[in-house]
Order: C-alpha cells, then structure tokens, then sequence
C-alpha cells in the first residue's frame, strides 16, 4: 500500500510527540501492597525499587549516649521516655547535677527546643529532668534539670513519633498499652487522626471503627495481637509527607520502627476510606497468615520466574533419602541445571528429618552449610537445630518462614535464589551416628540486578553478667537487609538474663539507627514472659523453669518490618542480667539477604565450638 505524502509527515509527528513524551511515572508505594509483601516471602529476595532507610523510636534510656560511658551506655530506664512532650518558650537554663543555690548551669536550651520528661530521675523541688533529642541515629543532645515552671505542653500530649517527609510505620510494640490511654496517628499534616482509640485497642487487633452502622475491626489479629505479653502492630501505615504519632499518658514502654523513604519517592498516604474498603484483603491475608499457607512451589514458579499462562512451572525436587551419617562424615546435594536450560533456581523449601540416640546433642553439632553460585565461604552456616529456631532439641513450632513438628520434621520455607548452583552440605560434628533425610524443592528463578543471596550465620559466646556488655552477633559490609534472628539462651539462676538492649547501626552511622528496650521487647514478647506459642512471625519454642532457669529459645521473622543497609551493618545484643557473677551462654541465628559482594565477620564452626556451646551437660 503507498502512503501519501501528508500521511508521512503526520505518523512522523505522531512518532515525535511520542519520543517527546516525559516517562511513565512510577507506580505508587501503597499500604496494600506493601501488606500483601508481609505475607509473602519471595519479595526478601529484592531490594526494593525504591530505596530506604529503617530507623526505630523507642523508649529507651536517654542517659546512653556513648560508650565512652559504660555506666551511662548500659542504662536500663527503658519506659516512659517519649520522643517530646513540650517546649521552652525561652532560653532556658540546665543543671547536669541537683541545682542548689548558687549553682551554675551546665548549659542552655535555645528558646523553642522541644524536650522530652525523665521522670525517673531525682526528685527535685521546682526542677525536672529533661532530654532534647532529635530522634534515631542520633544520642541525645542537651540533658539536665530545668525549672518546671520553664516548659509548655503540647496540646496533643506526648509524642512518640515525628517523621518528616514520605515513609511507612512498619512495627509499633508496647508491654503496657493501657497505661498510654489514647493513641492518635496524623499523617500529612491533617487536622484529624487517621487513629485515635485506646492503644492498648489498636495494638491487640481491637481497633473498632463504625461504618454504615456496622463496628468494623480494620486492622485485626494475627496483624495486631497480643503474643507472650508483647502487644504488637505490624501493618503498613503509608504517608507522603509526616507522620506524628502521640499518646495520652507516657508511662508507656514501645517501639515504633519505620522505614524514611527518599522525598520523590511516590508513597500513597493511608485513609481510613481505603481501610474500610480493603477489609477483605485485610482479613483474607490475615486468615492466609494464621493458617500459615504460603504461596506453593507452583505458583512461587511464575511469579519469582516470569513464566507466562502455558508455561509448565517447572517445579523440581531434590531428594538425599534416608542414610547414616557416622562422626565426621558429610552429605550433600547439588542442585545444577543441565546444560542448555536456565540455571537460575530458588529454594523455596528445604526439609530435613534426622534420628539419633541423643537428639539435642545432635541438632547443635550437625552443621548446616549451603553455597549459592561461586562464593568462597557458604552464605548459610549454622548447626541444624539453631537454623530452624528450634534449638536446644526439637521443640514444636509454627511460623511463616519456620515449622518444626510435633515428631521432628523441619521445614524451612526462607526463598533462597541463586544464579547458576546450590550446593546444601550436612556435616557430622558430633561422637555419635546421626541417620538424616533430606528434600529440597526448587523453582525457576529470574535473577536481576536488584537480585539478592539468602544467609543464616550463627555465633555463640559465653559471658560474666558483669560488667554488662556488647555482644556484636552480625557484622555486615555490603547491600541488604536483615530477615530475621533466633536467640537460645542458657541461664543457671532463675533470674532474669535479658535485660540487654538491640542496637543497630547502620552504614556507617555514629550512633544506632534502632535502639531496643529488651531482648524479649525486641523479639516481640514483654514482661520476660515464660509463655510457650508460636505466631506467624514471632515465637518461643522453649521455656525452661518456673523462673528463668534453664534453656529459653526465640525467633522474630521480619519481612515488612526488614533491616535494610546499603553499605554496612553492625547488629549488637547487650548482655544484662539481674543477677551479677552468673555464667550465661548466648547463641544467636541471623538471617538476612544481601547482594553477592556482601562480607562479613564469622565465627569458625568446628566440633569444639559446638560442643561447648550446650553447657552443663545434657540440657
């Protein structure tokens, strides 16, 4: 067919005016999609398309503010300290010690800084203790006494949270929600809370709210729920440009982790019109979640492998049927594709069943390894029983990434990509025969560049209660994120062992991004609670004792509430125990995702190492 000349010139127009056109602008960060992520553990495998940082607010103790100071630093006051509560309308006065007359101050507060309330401190009369901080990452700026008379409150009470620009609330933790009265979230700088109810109700799932006549619960459990006395929200509050969350009363302990996105990223605010009208998505993944019922293999096999309608999933399994494994021998299994066919996999699950005469003994000291493509070291290396977060022995439990049954089967379901190869190694390390049986299913993968390896590492130590001090159980240089950490915890007294706080520095930054109040806080319980459960993303498989004597095991699963860092990370557990002169054994799993040039500090898994990380003999 000829074209005329017009009909040229016009589809060259039409051509221009196409190329001239600015790009599609990038889809939305929305609170639905990054739910749906929370339930779905293939979305670990990436980093995000738009980059961001996680930070924590806290009520930790505002006396640490360096380690220089280790009777400051290890300060254990973690409630009731808010983010701030009022300002000094004028320059204002501080007195590091008990003013007395005559005193001179240790410095002044510029008029208009917002401060924060210590009530714990000394009482003086006429005189409080206050704090003046800015929030995460940074130790606190001014503190002292100043007169009370010198400060105004705010008039929408104590503020926990105060995040400008977009980001999205991730986790919000408390022991003793219903002291803190109500709670009210605003986003964007609106008048009228998206919140406003009791905390105690948003943070147990009982948030109600009224719409055409019927009460609805928006954000229900597994979402929102109490768990071992730790009441905790993980559902993604989206805002595009702050976020500030309050309470009435702030004799609180709590946590409230973000994540600060960059100030063009396109974020949607969360509405409460948009929760009334995902109540079904809400509910139907929250029945997904507690019933535990992931994505299966064959569905996990389009989606993470860009197969199309009328592609077979391609769906394979790797069996190492049952064998004795004798003192010092090893077994493994290779997954490589054949020649000509798309070497890029994912694990999708891993189980393993094993029998031996002394079954604890043999979960701590036969060592899992698994090597992703090329690397030197293996990403995954842990004793088998610590990897499925159910050691010491083989305790029951049931969460999304982790189960472990009642008769001993594990089942890990943590997606674990690789480019070309796999290769999963059991070694022996133990004086006894152990008899192991392993499966393996695995998917295609598309592997890019935002393409990330999956690793457990696990360290052990033995330490004096006294001095209280820093345990550095993950260091990190590289891209990534963190995923998750099992703690198991030998204690000989009955008095409570964990009292140390999390502290999280990230990229290189002088102070930590995510300061805890507690190892149980952190890991999502309260009140050093000796409650056996098990949760979707949270559980404790063992309790030993009447007090805190004996073994205690713990597992938080972070996936909507993940670490991320772009170049380095330090993840720091402080050892505090109510009780000084006691022998304690720590010994801690950290999962996380990471880019293959990723580095890290290990510690050397061999026979004796293992054997003595299972003190006083058999547990």
């Amino acid at each position: 067919m000829l074209l005329g000349r017009g009909s040229i010139l016009n589809g060259m127009v039409l051509l221009l005016l196409m190329l001239c056109q600015p790009p599609a602008q990038p889809t939305a960060i929305t609170w639905h999609r990054l739910l749906q992520e929370q339930a779905d553990l293939s979305s670990l495998t990436e980093l995000s398309p738009y980059p961001y940082q996680t930070f924590q607010f806290s009520s930790y103790d505002r006396d640490s503010i360096t380690a220089s100071r280790p009777d400051k630093w290890f300060a254990n006051h973690d409630r009731g300290q808010c983010l701030y509560e009022g300002t000094v309308e004028q320059e204002t006065p501080y007195y590091s010690q008990p003013p007395q007359r005559g005193s001179k101050p240790s410095g002044t507060l510029p008029a208009g800084t917002r401060i924060g309330i210590a009530r714990h401190k000394r009482n003086v009369p006429g005189y409080i203790w206050v704090y003046s901080f800015d929030g995460p990452g940074v130790a606190p700026l001014h503190s002292g006494y100043i007169a009370s008379s010198s400060w105004t409150p705010l008039p929408q009470g104590p503020v926990l949270a105060d995040i400008s620009g977009s980001g999205c609330i991730t986790r919000f933790w408390s022991s003793n929600p219903g002291e803190a009265g109500k709670v009210r979230i605003y986003l964007d700088d609106q008048p009228v809370p998206i919140v406003d109810t009791r905390l105690i109700d948003l943070l147990r799932g009982e948030w109600e709210y009224l719409n055409e006549g019927q009460q609805l619960k928006l954000i229900p459990a597994p979402w929102a729920c109490e768990k071992g006395r730790g009441y905790e929200l993980v559902f993604p509050i989206t805002f595009q440009k702050r976020c500030l969350i309050a309470v009435e009363k702030p004799s609180l302990q709590w946590q409230i982790q973000y994540r600060r996105y960059a100030d063009d990223t396109p974020v949607q605010t969360v509405s409460l019109a948009e929760l009334v009208q995902k109540q079904k998505l809400i509910h139907e993944l929250g029945d997904k979640l507690t019933s535990l019922t992931g994505k299966p293999p064959q569905e996990l096999a389009f989606s993470l492998g860009g197969l199309q309608a009328g592609d077979k999933p391609d769906v394979k399994q790797a069996v190492l049927p049952q064998s004795r494994l004798e003192p010092g021998e090893s077994k493994q299994l290779h997954l490589l594709e054949e020649p000509g066919a798309n070497p890029s996999r994912a694990i999708v699950q891993f189980e393993v069943s094993i029998q031996a005469d002394r079954m604890i003994e043999a979960l701590r000291r036969l060592k899992l390894t698994i090597s992703f493509d090329d690397a030197s070291l293996p990403q995954v290396e842990s004793p088998l029983g610590d990897y499925f977060a159910t050691a010491p022995g083989a305790n029951p439990l049931a969460t999304l990434p982790l189960r472990v049954t009642a008769s001993g089967k594990m089942s890990s379901y943590w997606v674990m990509p690789y480019a070309r190869h796999a290769t999963i190694k059991l070694s022996n390390l133990d004086d006894q025969p152990i008899s192991i049986q392993m499966n393996v299913t695995h998917v295609p993968y598309n592997w890019i560049e935002r393409s990330l390896y999956f690793h457990a590492n696990w360290r052990c130590n033995a330490f004096n209660t006294r001095p209280p001090q820093d345990w550095l159980v993950l260091s990190a240089q590289g891209q990534g994120h963190i995923a998750g950490q099992f703690i198991s915890v030998h204690n000989p007294v009955k008095e409570w062992w964990g009292e140390g706080d999390t502290k999280v520095t990230i990229d290189g930054a002088k102070f930590p991004s995510l300061w805890g109040t507690g190892t149980e806080d952190d890991m999502g319980l309260g009140f050093a609670d000796r409650t056996v459960f098990s949760h979707p993303w949270r559980a404790q498989p063992r309790h030993d004792g009447k007090g805190h004597e004996g073994f205690t095991s713990l597992l938080r699963a972070r996936n909507l509430d993940r670490i991320s860092f772009s170049k380095s990370l330090n993840y720091v557990l402080e050892v505090r125990h109510d009780q000084p002169g006691v022998q304690v054994q720590y010994a801690s799993t950290i999962y996380w995702y990471a880019r293959p040039d990723a580095k890290l500090e290990r510690q050397e898994l061999n026979a004796a190492v293992l054997r003595e990380s299972l003190p006083g003999g058999q547990p």
